[in-house]
């Protein structure tokens, strides 16, 4: 899409750049080389070609535009203000019959006294207008309000259908279709100039509104810049071939209409093959992409679980060898126990179900006193190692008084700040 819209700006803005230079010089130089080059290109005004080459640079210097080089803002809005109070004041010509010499800017003695009354080497009704909708366009486009860069892709949109229904009415030789009461139309090479600034800026302005989904790179913008160009060209080309008929081989209206009507009908049926092909071959390569995934994925999973089971592994051997060497008590945060090994259970003459939910207190012999287990929760709590012998008292299972002491000491607790019980 990229090298697209730029080989289209490109290619604009030379056709653009040669209509007016060529007219430019034609009233420069009056040479015959130039009449006939432009002879095609009709009458245009000397001011509304140096406006069409004016704004084709603006169009060079929009692209790639960056916020901090200023210089090329400032010269964007300067002259897109210049020609925007042009086509104002050319307006106010033509409704109020007015001349303000917007006209003879140029070769004021080569162009008719009074303009107004001979209109068709003047700049006419909807070159202004066009003119000024440019002069709002680039500034928009280099400012950061989205609401207006939305707002002004619809306002091109209307110009360009404005344009391309004048270059229909030109194409097709139907006066009806281009002369509107009270105003000159613009000549066919103005129409299709203006017809590409206008496809230009919304190649450049494609972030927004329905140029961001012809623009896209999913399968609907693709499909859709392939579909436009055909949407608009076939009918009109179609079009002018029965009118041609017409004109050269007599063949009557019924005919022609017929003739249209079956070209169509085929080129849709073309057409909507062409498409569910490239649906298809879109859906296909879609569902390839997602089975290798998926088989990527399950590998992945697979060698994690793996990996997981290995390291589980590697736990429960390191628990079993922990559990076989050590007495072990894990609790929480408020000292209930939540796990004891064999061991403990078999030093304190508990049963596992005795111990768990129980505090310590159930093995204190009340040998150390209050500020020594103090300092040893302060110790754990606070992540370190506590160092030291405890004396802890095992269950009452004889008939004596005396404490049944347990008969092991706590060389060292490590406390493990992990969550391990929700």
């Amino acid at each position: 899409m990229k090298q697209f819209s730029r080989f289209f700006i490109l290619s604009s803005v030379a056709f653009v750049s040669i209509v007016g230079i060529a007219t430019f010089f034609r009233w420069q130089f009056d040479a015959a080389s130039f009449h006939s080059f432009t002879f095609y290109f009709g009458n245009i005004n000397p001011t509304v070609a140096i406006g069409l080459i004016i704004n084709a640079v603006l169009l060079l210097l929009l692209q790639n535009i960056k916020p901090y080089q200023k210089n090329k803002i400032l010269t964007i809005k300067f002259f897109s203000l210049l020609f925007f109070l042009v086509g104002a004041a050319k307006l106010f010509s033509i409704v109020f019959h007015f001349d303000l010499l917007v006209d003879k800017i140029l070769f004021s003695n080569k162009l008719p006294t009074d303009i107004l009354v001979n209109p068709q080497k003047g700049m006419s009704f909807y070159a202004a207008l066009n003119f000024m909708l440019l002069g709002i366009s680039f500034p928009i486009i280099v400012a950061h309000s989205i609401l207006l860069k939305r707002a002004i892709n619809y306002l091109l949109l209307l110009a360009f259908f404005n344009c391309l229904f004048g270059l229909m009415g030109h194409l097709f030789h139907a006066p009806a279709l281009i002369n509107v009461e009270g105003f000159h139309p613009m000549l066919w090479s103005v129409s299709l100039c203006f017809s590409l600034l206008f496809l230009s800026v919304l190649l450049i302005n494609k972030g927004y509104t329905f140029m961001y989904q012809f623009g896209s790179h999913q399968a609907g913008g693709r499909f859709a810049r392939i579909l436009l160009p055909l949407a608009i060209l076939l009918p009109i080309i179609l079009g002018y071939l029965s009118i041609w008929m017409h004109w050269h081989f007599e063949v009557n209206y019924e005919l022609g209409l017929s003739a249209l009507v079956f070209v169509i009908i085929i080129v849709m049926f073309f057409t909507t093959w062409f498409v569910a092909v490239m649906l298809n071959d879109f859906d296909s390569k879609q569902h390839d992409w997602e089975r290798k995934e998926n088989m990527r994925l399950e590998t992945v999973v697979d060698e994690r679980s793996r990996q997981l089971s290995q390291a589980q592994k590697e736990s429960d051997d390191y628990k079993f060898a922990l559990d076989e060497a050590s007495i072990v008590a894990i609790t929480d945060q408020k000292g209930i126990i939540k796990y004891v090994n064999n061991n403990f259970c078999k030093i304190s003459k508990y049963s596992k179900e005795e111990l768990i939910g129980q505090d310590h207190r159930i093995v204190n012999s009340g040998y150390h006193s209050k500020d020594f287990m103090q300092e040893l929760w302060r110790t754990i709590a606070q992540g370190k190692i506590w160092k030291g012998n405890i004396k802890n008292k095992a269950k009452w299972v004889g008939r004596t008084s005396l404490n049944n002491y347990m008969d092991t000491t706590y060389p060292a607790l490590v406390p493990i700040l992990k969550n391990y019980f929700g």
